[in-house]
């Protein structure tokens, strides 16, 4: 009956499958969105230690990142074969990789070739995971003092300098 009444409409129904096929993928990205945002807003009975793969990390971190990383072109570099795993508080380590990615999202956005690298590396016991991006980088002078609560390299009104301070 449906049918019916679109065919009198002169519908297209590729269009139509098409645009509920993005429907479906909206929808699907919001759930995870909410999902990502949900496991951030934890409480402290979730602070426990566990098994986490880096690579489950990141993936929960570009959803809540996509469209920022879609909209400004940004090419995101992560090997998705990489599944080193982790021991940690799950909601910890990602509060520290989201500032380092929004920390070069907001360094690239305004550059011609906008990239981010996450590398991960294993070492015995030791588990390296480094954010690089196609920015400047961090100017001599500021090193030591990225981890102090309140300091920021950004423009006024464009960073809080909490991001890693409460990283740290």
């Amino acid at each position: 009956l449906k049918k019916q009444i679109l065919k009198k409409e002169n519908i297209d129904f590729k269009k139509v499958e098409k645009h509920l096929e993005n429907l479906d993928n909206g929808i699907t990205r919001i759930t995870k969105i909410i999902s990502s945002v949900k496991s951030l807003s934890s409480d402290s009975e979730k602070l426990k230690l566990e098994k986490i793969t880096v690579f489950e990390l990141i993936e929960d971190i570009l959803t809540l990142n996509q469209n920022t990383i879609d909209t400004n072109e940004i090419q995101f570099r992560f090997d998705e074969s990489n599944r080193i795993e982790i021991f940690g508080v799950r909601i910890q380590i990602e509060q520290i990789l989201i500032n380092f990615i929004n920390n070069s999202i907001d360094e690239i956005v305004g550059s011609k070739t906008k990239w981010i690298s996450i590398q991960c590396e294993s070492f015995e016991n030791l588990v390296r995971i480094r954010c690089i991006d196609s920015g400047l980088g961090i100017s001599e002078g500021i090193h030591q003092k990225i981890f102090d609560p309140f300091y920021t390299a950004k423009e006024t009104g464009k960073g809080t300098g909490l991001g890693l301070s409460l990283a740290k």
